[in-house]
């Protein structure tokens, strides 16, 4: 059980460093930056774990794209403590 745990730790964060960056280290431009999540949602070993996208980018088209890529949620910064934790135990 360890070792899977320890395998969809690092899948995770090789994928979240993937979404945040080029091999350049510049960021990505565009709705690439949902990438990294992207591939949480759609992998079998991570798929179970819910999405919640927190950025600046407040236009409907990044929320709708974020929901399409898999996000059980959206929210922009800056972001209200209580309103995180309530969408966090809504997934309870």
């Amino acid at each position: 059980m360890r070792d899977r745990r320890e395998r969809r730790r690092s899948h995770c964060q090789v994928e979240e460093r993937k979404a945040r960056s080029d091999p350049d280290g510049r960021r990505h431009a565009g709705n690439e930056r949902f990438s990294g999540h992207a591939a949480i949602t759609k992998d079998e070993a991570t798929k179970h774990i819910p999405v919640i996208v927190c950025t600046s980018k407040n236009a409907e088209t990044d929320k709708i794209w974020g929901m399409r890529q898999g996000a059980k949620d959206y929210l922009v910064k800056p972001i209200d403590p209580k309103e995180l934790l309530a969408k966090i135990a809504a997934f309870k």
